[in-house]
């Protein structure tokens, strides 16, 4: 766990106040990081990386306004637990950068 925390501390302050990870556009640095902590919101939810680096989640949030983003983690889910609780976490989580529709 202690490693995986250094891991994202690490990304955040790379990230840094910047919009993007890598440059001034969206790149696929940007889907590998908002990929990941998806999945940390999937398999270990109890970690608040969004509190502890908002820049973190200013990009997700901004990532997760992306349809082809938003719809492929959602499809994904929907697919890997059938509307489950994982699902409901995900949409309760990511519920203030957009609306899912049910």
């Amino acid at each position: 766990q202690a490693k995986i925390a250094a891991g994202v501390a690490a990304i955040a302050g790379d990230l840094g106040s910047k919009n993007w990870c890598v440059g001034d556009t969206f790149t696929l640095a940007d889907i590998a990081v908002g990929c990941m902590l998806g999945y940390l919101d999937l398999r270990w939810a109890v970690f608040n990386w969004r509190d502890a680096h908002p820049n973190l989640a200013k990009l997700f949030d901004k990532l997760n306004q992306r349809p082809a983003f938003r719809d492929t983690a959602r499809l994904l889910l929907e697919e890997l637990y059938a509307g489950g609780v994982l699902l409901s976490l995900w949409k309760t989580r990511n519920q203030p950068a957009h609306k899912l529709e049910s």
